[in-house]
C-alpha cells in the first residue's frame, strides 16, 4: 500500500454538496486517505437561474435542471459517504461571498479538526446564460465575490495560520 502522507491531515475544501460533482469526489478521495475532510457548501435554488423548483426536484437524466438539483442539497450525502468508508468528516453552509465568513471558517475547522494542512478552493459562481450581451454589474460581482475574492481571501487566511503554506494554482496570480 502506498503511503500518501495524508493520514490525519485537515482537509478544507469548499462547494463540495453536490454529490456527483468535483468537490465530492475530491473529498471522498482525500477521506479514504484518511485525512479529516471539512466541507463548506452554500444550497442555490434553481429558480436563480431560470428552472422551475419542481422541474429540478424531478430531474433524474443529466442536464440543468439535474444539476441545479444537485446544487440545492446539503453535504450530508457527502459527509455520510466519507463516514460510511471509515473517515471523519464535518460540513457547514457558508456563503462565501461574506468576506467575514473566511476566518470564521478557518475558527471553525480548527475548534473541531485542528489546523488546516489543504485547501481546496473549489466553490465557484457563474450566471447561467451569461454573455456580453446579458452581462451586468451585479452579476459580474456576484461572480467576482466567490471566484476571485473568496479565493484569494481563503489562501491568504490559511497563509497567515499556516506559516509553512505552499500554495498551488493554475495561472494564479495576485
Amino acid at each position: 500500500m502506498i503511503n500518501t502522507g495524508l493520514e490525519g491531515k485537515v482537509v478544507l475544501i469548499t462547494g463540495a454538496n453536490n454529490p456527483l460533482g468535483i468537490g465530492a469526489a475530491t473529498a471522498r478521495a482525500f477521506g479514504r486517505e484518511g485525512a479529516l475532510v471539512f466541507i463548506t457548501y452554500l444550497r442555490l435554488s434553481p429558480e436563480l437561474f431560470g428552472i422551475r423548483a419542481a422541474e429540478a426536484s424531478q430531474a433524474i437524466v443529466p442536464g440543468l435542471p439535474f444539476y441545479h438539483a444537485m446544487r440545492t442539497k446539503t453535504a450530508d450525502e457527502v459527509v455520510q459517504s466519507i463516514r460510511a468508508a471509515g473517515g471523519r468528516a464535518e460540513s457547514l453552509e457558508a456563503d462565501l461571498s461574506d468576506p467575514e465568513m473566511v476566518p470564521q471558517l478557518f475558527d471553525w475547522v480548527e475548534t473541531n479538526f485542528g489546523s488546516v494542512d489543504i485547501l481546496v478552493n473549489n466553490a465557484a459562481h457563474y450566471e447561467d446564460a451569461d454573455t456580453i450581451f446579458t452581462v451586468t454589474a451585479q452579476s459580474l460581482e456576484r461572480t467576482f465575490a466567490i471566484n476571485t475574492r473568496a479565493s484569494i481571501l481563503l489562501i491568504a487566511e490559511y497563509v497567515r495560520r499556516k506559516h509553512n503554506a505552499r500554495v498551488i494554482g493554475d495561472e494564479l496570480s495576485i
